[in-house]
Order: C-alpha cells, then sequence, then structure tokens
C-alpha cells in the first residue's frame, strides 16, 4: 500500500516533529491541524485517506466539522478515525452522529494506533478499476422498486444517487444494464449492501456536465456507496469485461466503498 495521508485534529503542542517522523517511518504521511481554518486550508490542498479527531482537544466542533466533511462530496470517500481518552455517552453521541469509521481508545501504543488504521483501510480499500456510468438505474429495496442514478462501476461495487434516503448496512437489489458491443446488452440483477451515504449538495458539485443526460438529477439527494454481496463469477467477469471495454481511454483509479 502507498503512504497513507492522515490529517490529525489535535493541539499543535501535543503533535510534535518528533511524532510526525515517527508516523513517517511507518508508512503515513501526517498533516497537523489545530482549528477549522487550518482543517479546511488542508483539505483544500490536498487528499487525505482519513482524518483522525482527539475528542479530548475540545477547541473544536466535531459535530460539525465531520457534518461538514460527510455532507461535500470532494471528502464522502474520506475516513474518520475518533480518538479519546473517555468512552461514554458524549463520544458515542459524535460517533453517531458523524457516522464515524473508528474509534480508538487511548492511551494507545503508536503501532497499535497505525495497525487500527491499517486495517481499517485495508478492510475499506479496493485497488480495482473504476468506471464513469452515468444512466438511470433501478433498485428494490423491502420489496418496493425505486428509480436510482448510477454515478460509476467497479467489479466490487458501485456509487449510486437516489431521491430517498436509506441507512448504513441496508440490503438493496440492483439492476443493471451493460452494453457489451458484440455481445450486446446484459441485464444484471445484483444484491448490494449500503456501505455509505452522504447528502448531495448540488450547489458543491463541480462537474454537473457529468449528469448531463439526467434531466431530474436535482431530485436525487442522496449519495450512496454500495458494496456487492456474494456475486457470481459470471456477473463479475460481466462487470470486467464492461469496465475493459470502457477504460480503453480511461485512466485506471482507486475505488473506495
Amino acid at each position: 500500500m502507498e503512504s497513507i495521508k492522515m490529517l490529525m485534529v489535535d493541539s499543535a503542542m501535543f503533535v510534535t516533529q518528533l511524532d510526525i517522523l515517527g508516523y513517517k517511518r511507518m508508512g503515513l504521511s501526517v498533516r497537523c491541524a489545530d482549528s477549522f481554518k487550518k482543517i479546511d486550508a488542508c483539505l483544500q490542498k490536498e487528499r487525505f485517506d482519513v482524518i483522525v479527531m482527539n475528542l479530548d482537544y475540545e477547541e473544536i466542533d466535531y459535530v460539525k466539522l465531520g457534518k461538514y466533511i460527510r455532507e461535500n462530496p470532494k471528502y464522502r470517500e474520506m475516513l474518520i478515525v475518533l480518538t479519546s481518552v473517555r468512552t461514554g455517552g458524549k463520544v458515542k453521541e459524535i460517533y453517531d452522529s458523524i457516522d464515524a469509521d473508528l474509534f480508538v481508545s487511548l492511551p494507545a501504543p503508536k503501532e497499535v494506533f497505525i495497525e487500527k488504521i491499517k486495517a481499517l483501510l485495508d478492510q475499506v480499500v479496493r485497488n480495482t478499476t473504476r468506471v464513469k456510468y452515468v444512466d438511470y438505474g433501478v433498485y428494490n429495496y423491502k420489496g418496493k422498486e425505486y428509480t436510482c442514478v448510477i454515478d460509476d462501476l467497479s467489479s466490487s461495487g458501485l456509487s449510486i444517487l437516489v431521491k430517498e434516503e436509506l441507512e448504513k448496512e441496508d440490503s438493496i437489489d440492483v439492476k443493471l444494464e451493460l452494453y457489451l458491443e458484440r455481445n450486446g446488452t446484459k441485464v444484471l440483477h445484483l444484491k448490494a449492501k449500503v456501505m455509505r451515504v452522504a447528502p448531495m449538495d448540488w450547489s458543491k458539485i463541480e462537474y454537473k456536465e457529468d449528469y448531463c443526460g439526467i434531466d431530474d438529477i436535482l431530485q436525487y439527494k442522496y449519495f450512496l456507496g454500495v458494496q456487492f454481496e456474494s456475486l457470481k463469477e459470471e456477473d463479475r467477469r460481466t462487470i470486467e469485461k464492461y469496465i475493459a471495454i470502457v477504460t480503453k481511454s480511461i485512466d485506471k483509479m482507486t475505488y473506495y466503498i
């Protein structure tokens, strides 16, 4: 795995250059920010795999920060990790309200902390080719069919835009139509689990032209990152064949679910 890019939200007094060098030796590139202004500046300047918020540093409104990250499409794939010496109700309330990915109780040895971060990334990151799809689709949730917009696709999952708010861990069935040139169009019915939910703030979307073929795109208010469950080998090959056709002239990207 490449160097993990981590943004630490903590007092500059407690995150020293020695700490940063120690993290670097263990495969992490670390930036530290102790105010919302500095956090935003870091996020604007570079992409991070994970943001670590030390709840014991009380100069930050972590609910506000977490929701800012979750509601901004630019950061929706970044993992949120919380740390604290406390484990009570307030910590759990923040954890639940911002849909954090991991909590690490302090004090924790640096090696243990880093292994937890790496294990989380190994669990979440899939180094597979992703392709932009952008077309109408259909998904079934609790026996009822809904229209969606399929945003992108990989052999491990896809991103869809929906009008209805679903919950993390919800199971859905997705109908996918893939055009395979000489083999025509193949229809797949795939079981999937919702791994990420984020509101779509269309005022912040930079590339609206990607959705120019979707007349009612502004009605799709939620982004879902979903992971395929029990994908049949035949279906996997079909998806990979479609991706191979599309990516003849497209660079590979890293897909996060």
